[in-house]
């Protein structure tokens, strides 16, 4: 594949992670036949597929294309002890739709909000990273926290 334009491409990875998972809108994925679901947003020459399994324990893959090429990648897997899974998946979303472009792969370093705490850590860059996001809540006493999810990718071209 010829040169990839990387600030244009950022911008497509926040645009779509902030129009599938991340977004409040309801009915957005798809279930496919083999019991996984999927979300797919496209802009122009840019589409991109998060598709998953699983629910307080889920793996996927999140995959963007230019023309129709496969050219980024991510795998993550995540678990969640906590009781109520739409509050903290709710917080999640809130959370990610906080991504930014220098770090286009999760959600911000740390944000709060209500009894609800998330951090993400990760090393490298667009093209080749790994990281972890954990979820805390106030009133569990826990180290290692409600939530947890173990993410990798870059380039697959």
């Amino acid at each position: 594949m010829k040169e990839i334009n990387e600030l244009k491409f950022r911008v497509f990875l926040v645009d779509a992670k902030n129009n599938t998972y991340a977004s409040d809108k309801k009915g957005l994925d798809r279930n496919l036949e083999d019991g996984s679901k999927e979300l797919v947003y496209e802009n122009g020459i840019y589409r991109y597929k998060d598709r998953y399994f699983g629910r307080t324990s889920f793996h996927g893959q999140e995959i963007a294309f230019i023309n129709d090429k496969p050219v980024w990648s991510m795998c993550y897997f995540g678990r969640s002890n906590y009781k109520d899974p739409a509050e903290l998946f709710n917080f999640l979303k809130f959370a990610l739709r906080h991504v930014t472009e220098e770090k286009p792969f999760r959600g911000p370093f740390e944000i709060e909000d209500g009894n609800f705490r998330y951090v993400n850590t990760n090393t490298g860059a667009l093209w080749n990273f790994s990281g972890v996001e954990k979820i805390f809540h106030k009133n569990n006493g826990s180290g290692d926290g409600i939530y947890r999810l173990d993410y990798f990718g870059g380039s697959i071209i």
